[in-house]
């Protein structure tokens, strides 16, 4: 059975704990309980299922290069020459390697660096020029984009004079009925 292939069915509740955490990955069981009605010992019970059919992979820290020292971003695109190009290697040796892509497509290999300076930046590329590409496109980051955190579909949040006087599962989902304020 592939990652992909999980006998685990997302529902609507599933869906909406993973854009949570998506959007924040540091927020506690007992937030997320409070937020979809569920209780904690639910709210766990779908976390490690969702871990375990391979749906949340892991939930990862953003850090700010800046605060690291590597002001200088860059994504470089590498179309492979006669031999495919040793990622792992490359990024043990080079720690402005983030991460890196294998694509489809016009390039073979996205990399993300977050270098010091020029000057480890054009070691990197030199580096990678050095290793036989057909072709090394670098490319400045002049800023991170990020979208916003979509609502959770399926659910129908109250606003904060309305309190929420039930919840109720339904095959769809759940369904929050509001007790009108008097």
């Amino acid at each position: 059975m592939t990652r992909h292939q999980s006998p685990y069915q997302l529902d609507d509740v599933d869906l909406a704990l993973l854009r949570a955490l998506r959007a924040d990955g540091r927020t506690r069981a007992s937030t997320l309980a409070r937020r979809f009605c569920l209780s904690e010992t639910a709210v766990g019970a779908r976390l490690r299922r969702l871990a375990a059919s391979g749906a949340l992979t892991a939930v990862r820290a953003e850090i700010d290069p800046d605060i690291l020292g590597r002001p200088l971003q860059a994504v470089v695109r590498v179309r492979y020459g006669p031999e495919p190009l040793d990622f792992d290697r490359l990024a043990a040796r080079h720690p402005a390697v983030q991460s890196g892509l294998a694509l489809a497509g016009e390039a073979d290999l996205e990399l993300q660096l977050a270098c010091t300076d020029q000057r480890e930046l054009h070691a990197v590329v030199a580096e990678l020029r050095h290793a036989g590409p057909a072709r090394v496109q670098v490319e400045l980051v002049l800023r991170r984009l990020a979208p916003a955190p979509a609502p959770e579909a399926g659910y129908e949040h109250p606003s904060p004079d309305e309190p929420v006087r039930a919840a109720v599962r339904t095959p769809s989902g759940p369904v929050l009925s509001r007790s009108t304020p008097s």
